[in-house]
């Protein structure tokens, strides 16, 4: 815990990880590992505890913490100042590590002091008259409606009813890869012992429907290190379940007045998941139209000849001509690496031949107003049109885009396919303004950061060959 400079604030972190905390992997829910509410409930016990409260007042989860497969989410809690009776304000948060992205208001609640609760017993075990609820495919059932739960929750020994009351016998499976030490009461146990009502209510509820815990009220934590419990679920008017958890001879472990829960869509899981790739990218090639050019009188071509272009030999003859007064917008400049059979040397002639251009170019002031458009053709892929056909191109856009970004404004790179329509597009190209583009087909791409996708669960994500790179 962290005392806050300056306020009558504590607050406290954490990190969790599906590698740190290997538990919370056998919580899937929607196809997506979520941080069950009882372990919100748990962080907000611990942190009363520290300070002295005996009850945690009420707990709203406002949305849910997912986990990504790999990296690890960051979380506060931060606790506020007593009141004049004690009570104290709780937030958490959370937020994707390596992101630069806000914090997430993830649950927020009130802590207090308040005296011993009314004494309950769980000793007549199972209660009379109660009926027992088969559990033989009670996981298959619970998949169905969109839980999935690995060995750490799969926990429920016996289910009975009585009348609208659920009772329960749970217990943290033996080999579970987690133990209760370091837990008021262990998360995955207060999952199981909710799951209960959802197997027992089983077909009361639309097939794909799937409720998480929302609304804690009044929650106490009487005793520690349980890893069995009785459990009794009592739904009120509104369908909120009391709760009341024992140990095996029947003395509270913890009860919580009432707990609501919410019917959760898919969309605010995928929005929550979304924020874990807030920090990875990659380049999409996106359309950009662009406005028919005035006419092509204000270019010219460098080297090679470009259809409807007068042309200069070199850099030099066109500072030249510049100098003497020639009005010159941008100068297209031809990279294409030439096959002499020796494809390492095509590459490494074509890259220095096109340093010694822009060095030329950029060294000679009379050409600060002019822009030098490099073309190529198959130096980059866009969506959907293969591979790279000229390495000597590729190498020569990774290496004019470092000038680029040293020399802002004075580089235009162009990817050009040979179509007809592509050429009579070139016009309209160099006066966007787009420091990079490609033209397919008469469609001109640009390129934009884009978000990663998730890959699908258990989805290859490459192949390794032994024999090396």
């Amino acid at each position: 815990a962290v005392t806050v400079a300056g306020a009558d604030q504590v607050l406290f972190t954490s990190r969790l990880s599906l590698r740190t905390h290997p538990w919370l992997a056998d919580h899937v829910v929607l196809d997506q590992t979520l941080v069950p509410a009882t372990a919100l409930v748990e962080m907000a016990i611990r942190a009363g505890d520290e300070l002295g409260s005996t009850v945690l007042d009420d707990l709203s989860v406002l949305g849910p913490l997912v986990l990504p497969r790999k990296g690890g989410v960051h979380v506060q809690v931060s606790v506020g100042a007593p009141d004049a009776s004690g009570r104290r304000e709780l937030s958490v948060y959370s937020r994707p590590e390596n992101a630069d992205v806000p914090w997430t208001l993830n649950a927020r609640g009130h802590l207090s002091f308040r005296g011993p609760d009314a004494p309950f017993t769980l000793a007549q075990w199972p209660p009379a008259g109660a009926e027992e609820v088969p559990l033989d495919d009670a996981y298959d059932k619970l998949a169905v409606q969109g839980y999935v739960y690995g060995p750490v929750y799969r926990g429920l020994e016996h289910v009975w009813r009585l009348g609208d009351d659920v009772y329960a016998d749970v217990r943290l499976p033996t080999g579970s890869r987690t133990d209760v030490g370091g837990f008021g009461l262990h998360p995955a146990l207060l999952e199981t012992a909710l799951a209960a009502s959802c197997l027992a209510g089983y077909g009361s509820s639309p097939e794909g429907t799937v409720w998480i815990s929302t609304d804690w009220k009044d929650v106490r934590l009487h005793a520690t290190g349980a890893d069995r419990l009785r459990v009794r679920l009592a739904p009120d008017a509104d369908g909120a379940l009391n709760v009341q958890l024992a140990d095996r001879a029947g003395r509270p472990v913890a009860s919580v007045s009432s707990v609501d829960c919410r019917a959760i869509a898919v969309g605010e899981v995928s929005n929550a998941l979304a924020r874990n790739r807030d920090s990875l990218f990659h380049v999409d090639w996106t359309p950009f139209p662009v406005a028919p050019a005035a006419g092509a009188g204000r270019w010219v071509a460098l080297g090679a000849a470009e259809p409807g272009a007068r042309r200069y030999a070199d850099v030099a003859s066109l500072a030249r001509a510049v100098g003497a007064g020639e009005s010159v917008e941008a100068a297209v400049f031809r990279a294409e690496t030439r096959d002499t059979g020796d494809r390492a040397a095509d590459v490494h002639d074509l890259a220095r031949e096109a340093l010694a251009v822009v060095q030329d170019w950029l060294a000679e002031e009379r050409l600060a107003g002019t822009r030098l458009v490099v073309r190529t053709r198959g130096g980059v892929t866009t969506a959907g049109d293969g591979d790279v056909t000229d390495l000597g191109a590729a190498a020569v856009w990774g290496l004019l885009r470092s000038a680029q970004s040293e020399n802002p404004g004075r580089i235009v790179l162009v990817d050009i396919d040979d179509e007809e329509a592509s050429a009579r597009v070139l016009p309209a190209v160099l006066t966007s303004g787009e420091p990079q583009s490609a033209v397919r087909g008469g469609q001109v791409f640009v390129p934009r950061l884009g978000r990663v996708p998730e890959a699908p669960a258990g989805a290859a994500t490459g192949s390794w060959d032994p024999r090396g790179t």
